[in-house]
C-alpha cells in the first residue's frame, strides 16, 4: 500500500488533477525504509470535481469535472503521465490533454524531491494561454505528518508562476476489518501565484463567457485613480490566491484505491486583479478511483 501511496503522490504532481492543492497527495510516507528493492508501478486513475475551480476561480461560471489519468513510475524514478479533463455544467466537453515526464526522488528516508515538465494541448488550441509547465516539489515527513512546498513555472502565449504551501497528515481509521484498510489525510494549502495561472487548467473562453470581455482586454477602460505607465498596468502580480482545506479519506482494496474529498477553498483576490468580485469562498468535493498494476 505504501508504494502505491508514493506512486500516487508523484502521479497528483505531475498532472492537473487538483488545482486548488497540486500537492494534495503528498502524503507521510516510508516507502523508502521499507522496500528493499525499488519496484516500479502502473496506475490508472480517474477523478470527478464536483466543481472546477483553478486557484479558487471559476469566474462565476459553475462547472464540474472528470480527469482519466494513467501513469507509470520506473523503480529508477523516472515517470511518465497521461490525462485527460472534461468540464460542463450540464454536458462534458473534451477540453485538453495533458502529458508529462518526469524525475522523484530521496535526499533521505524522509525528505522527497520531484522534477516535472508538462505539456498541455488544449482543445481547440487557441483556448491554451499557458501550454507548458516545470515544476520542482520537495516534502519532508515527520511520523504522521508532512511538509512541503512545490514551484510550476508556466510558459505560453503569457508566462505565469505558482508556488504552493502545503501541510498534511495521514492516519489510519483502524487495525482490523474495513475500517483497518481506511485512512483520513487532511491537509491545508496556501497556493501563491500570478494573476493568470487560472489558465494552466481552464480554457480561456471560461473567463470570457462569465465576463463578457477577452482576457486581453479585461484591463482596457478600467478607471485608475493615479495614471500609471503602461507597462505597470500589464504587469502580472503575484500574491497569495487562495487557500484550500482538504480531508481526503481513503480506502484500499487489493490493488485498488478509492478516494472521496470534501474540499473547503477559500479565493484571495489580488491586488489590481479584475473580477475578483466573482470569487467566493466554495466547498465541494472530489471522487477518486484507482488501480495499481
Amino acid at each position: 500500500m505504501k508504494s502505491f501511496i508514493y506512486s500516487f503522490i508523484l502521479l497528483s504532481f505531475a498532472v492537473q488533477g487538483f488545482a486548488q492543492n497540486p500537492d494534495l497527495n503528498r502524503l507521510p510516507d516510508t516507502t523508502f525504509q521499507e522496500d528493499q528493492v525499488p519496484s516500479s508501478s502502473f496506475i490508472l486513475s480517474t477523478v470527478f470535481n464536483s466543481r472546477v475551480l483553478s486557484a479558487g476561480r471559476d469566474y462565476g461560471q459553475t462547472q464540474f469535472g472528470i480527469s482519466p489519468s494513467a501513469f507509470y513510475s520506473h523503480r529508477s524514478g523516472l515517470n511518465a503521465g497521461l490525462s485527460a479533463s472534461l468540464f460542463g455544467d450540464s454536458t462534458l466537453e473534451y477540453t485538453q490533454t495533458n502529458l508529462s515526464l518526469g524525475f522523484g526522488g530521496a535526499f533521505t528516508s524522509t525528505w522527497r524531491y520531484s522534477l516535472c515538465f508538462s505539456r498541455t494541448f488544449f482543445q481547440p488550441n487557441e483556448e491554451g494561454l499557458l501550454s507548458n509547465g516545470i515544476g520542482l516539489s520537495s516534502d519532508l515527513s515527520l511520523g504522521a505528518f508532512n511538509v512541503g512546498t512545490s514551484f510550476t513555472a508556466m510558459l505560453g502565449e503569457e508566462n505565469g508562476y505558482r508556488l504552493n504551501f502545503f501541510a498534511s497528515a495521514y492516519w489510519p481509521l483502524g487495525q482490523g476489518g474495513f475500517w483497518g484498510n481506511c485512512a483520513i489525510a487532511p491537509s491545508l494549502s496556501g497556493l501563491l501565484g500570478t494573476e493568470n495561472i487560472p489558465f494552466y487548467t481552464l480554457p480561456l473562453t471560461q473567463f470570457e463567457r462569465a465576463t463578457g470581455t477577452r482576457w486581453m482586454d479585461r484591463k482596457k477602460n478600467l478607471p485608475t485613480p493615479n495614471p500609471r505607465p503602461r507597462e505597470e498596468n500589464t504587469t502580472l502580480v503575484f500574491g497569495l490566491m487562495s487557500i484550500n482545506f482538504a480531508v481526503p479519506l481513503y480506502c484500499y482494496v487489493g490493488n485498488w484505491t478509492f478516494g472521496l474529498t470534501p474540499n473547503l477553498v477559500v479565493a484571495v483576490p489580488l491586488p489590481d486583479e479584475e473580477y475578483s468580485v466573482e470569487q467566493n469562498n466554495s466547498v465541494f468535493f472530489s471522487l477518486s478511483i484507482s488501480r495499481q498494476f
